[in-house]
């Protein structure tokens, strides 16, 4: 009943980390969809971390719900100390919110890969949890361009014309 709770709360999060990317940010429908991906992933950690209670061992998954989990409260906290952080605090808050998504991804990949063929080998695990390195950068600078473009643009003219 866990492991199936836990699957379905997966899917729910992942389904509501891509439709968070798709709403601009500050919108309600962005502001409500992070919310529920925020609760999604506590539900993911404590029925992961419930899973993994059963044996004494800190498994990989483990380790990759407890870095996801800690990037999503990141950008969180980016959001709600956006007053102090200044326009940083946009930038922190959907680069976490990707690294988030992307463990989310890279566990459950690994899991859908583990439950598909049984054990595989150890370089299919990492190549699986390196792979958002590929993506993420460039897909940061197009947010950067989408978000920060515009004032990243006015500053560079200001700071050449002295201003």
């Amino acid at each position: 009943m866990l492991v199936a709770a836990h699957v379905v709360i997966a899917i729910l999060g992942l389904g509501l980390g891509w439709a968070a990317l798709r709403f601009p940010n500050g919108t309600p429908r962005h502001r409500a969809i992070g919310k529920g991906y925020l609760l999604a992933w506590l539900g993911i950690a404590l029925s992961g971390f419930a899973l993994g209670a059963d044996t004494p061992a800190v498994s990989a998954f483990e380790v990759l719900t407890a870095i996801g989990l800690g990037c999503v409260l990141l950008a969180y906290a980016a959001i709600r100390l956006r007053h102090r952080l200044g326009p940083k605090a946009l930038r922190w808050h959907y680069v976490w919110m990707t690294v988030s998504l992307a463990a989310l991804g890279v566990t459950a990949a690994n899991q859908i890969v583990l439950q598909a063929w049984g054990p595989y080998p150890r370089w299919v695990f990492w190549a699986l949890v390196l792979s958002p390195f590929a993506f993420l950068p460039p897909f940061h600078r197009v947010l950067d361009g989408r978000y920060l473009g515009a004032s990243t643009g006015r500053r560079r003219t200001s700071r050449a014309s002295g201003g």
